[in-house]
């Protein structure tokens, strides 16, 4: 057995836990069957299950990296000899699986109540209950794992984690009222309960296996960053199914969302970039490749998404706008200044300088411009909303040189210090 699972399974579970869930759970549905209908079981078992799954099961996932992080015991564990996928699915299913013995009793309750009157519908709901645990399970120790690498404080991952329930319950009513309306998805119906299942089949996958890579990051085992570009084209090709002429642009907002977000959480400090610079001039490209952080990679995702979005279709050159470069640009821009940011070795608060001097740059500014009655200064400032689509571009394009410029400039500076 998986001796990370089998740990937390010796963890997690007691006589007095072992016989004190079935009992618990047994009372609160004999309280409920004698002061209601019957009927209303299954939807006393939901409601249970998305409590002991979705959340208790969301904060154990957490803790399950996050404890180990603030009691130091986690350099220990990456010294064992065990692979990636053993600790990933060790740590996900071993520290959860005490939620999942109560969400199995409750679903055991809600297919006794519910099963007769309506097979199909029971089970898919059954099924997507539980590709929901799935999913919220993966992206907390996705989080935690990610986060480890940043500044954040133990006390600030513990509400990034809070957070993770809130989307799951607001799918609750969609599992309670089986809508008769179907869901057009790439020209394509489903039933709403069908498409639950698909679509949080899907993202839990796709959460558990971006664990099992930051996992690998997290055991000093580089790989090549194909992985988060990739989600983004597919988080895109979702999303666009329910619009699809505004695929380029969807793309673009997320590829411009997940570039920040790795921003912030990514290492961008002066010796990760040495190692990428230094293997670009003997021409180790592999080895830049899976020393590069994740952000460069939907940046140029982004730049892509912004000329397929741009580029007109025949007969429309008129309706050409620029806009979706100038965000690109814009977005290269902010990238730059992070980076800057970063390289300071003497700053020890880049995350807060880096959202600070953004919503200075983008937001405080701009507004200031526009509140005064300078027009033409808060268009130069915030360069998206000009209205001529070719001054936007230019004004952005000189954003983004001068941004570079600061961060060669520190670069070349910091060098100068090392020699």
């Amino acid at each position: 057995m998986n001796p990370e699972f089998k740990r937390n399974l010796w963890l997690s579970f007691s006589a007095s836990r072992l016989i004190g869930m079935p009992v618990i759970l047994a009372l609160i549905f004999l309280a409920v069957g004698m002061n209601l209908e019957l009927s209303k079981l299954g939807g006393t078992a939901m409601a249970l299950f998305a409590g002991i799954v979705w959340l208790w099961g969301t904060k154990n996932a957490a803790a399950a990296m996050s404890d180990e992080q603030r009691d130091h015991t986690w350099d220990q564990q990456r010294m064992s000899a065990l692979s990636p996928w053993e600790m990933a699915w060790g740590k996900l299913f071993g520290a959860t699986l005490f939620n999942w013995y109560g969400g199995a009793l409750c679903l055991l309750m809600l297919l006794v109540a519910e099963l007769p009157a309506s097979p199909m519908n029971t089970i898919s709901k059954a099924l997507s209950m539980i590709t929901i645990g799935l999913l919220l399970h993966g992206t907390a120790l996705v989080i935690n794992l990610q986060l480890g690498q940043s500044d954040l404080t133990q006390n600030r991952r513990s509400s990034f984690n809070l957070l993770l329930a809130i989307p799951a319950l607001f799918m609750m009513p969609s599992l309670f009222e089986v809508s008769d309306s179907p869901i057009i998805w790439w020209d394509k119906s489903f039933m709403p309960l069908q498409f639950q299942l698909l679509a949080g089949a899907f993202f839990a996958i796709c959460s558990i296996f971006a664990a099992w890579r930051l996992m690998q990051n997290a055991l000093q085992v580089r790989t090549l960053p194909w992985a988060w570009p990739l989600f983004a084209c597919l988080l895109a090709i979702f999303l666009a199914g329910f619009k699809h002429e505004q695929f380029a642009m969807l793309g673009l907002i997320i590829s411009s969302g997940m570039t920040y977000a790795m921003l912030f959480a990514d290492p961008n400090g002066f010796t990760v970039w040495q190692r990428v610079i230094t293997r670009i001039q003997h021409k180790n490209w592999h080895g830049a490749l899976i020393n590069l952080p994740l952000w460069p990679t939907t940046l140029v995702l982004a730049f892509a998404f912004a000329l397929l979005a741009t580029r007109p279709s025949l007969g429309e050159f008129a309706n050409i706008t620029t806009a979706p470069l100038s965000i690109a640009l814009i977005l290269l821009r902010d990238s730059a200044i992070c980076l800057f940011i970063a390289l300071n070795t003497q700053n020890r608060r880049v995350l807060a300088s880096s959202l600070l001097y953004l919503a200075i740059i983008n937001g405080l500014l701009p507004f200031l411009a526009h509140s005064s009655g300078l027009e033409s200064l808060a268009h130069f400032l915030m360069p998206i909303s000009h209205p001529s689509a070719i001054a936007s571009v230019l004004i952005s394009s000189i954003h983004a040189i001068m941004a570079i410029a600061l961060v060669v400039w520190r670069w070349q500076a910091l060098v100068k210090q090392q020699d």
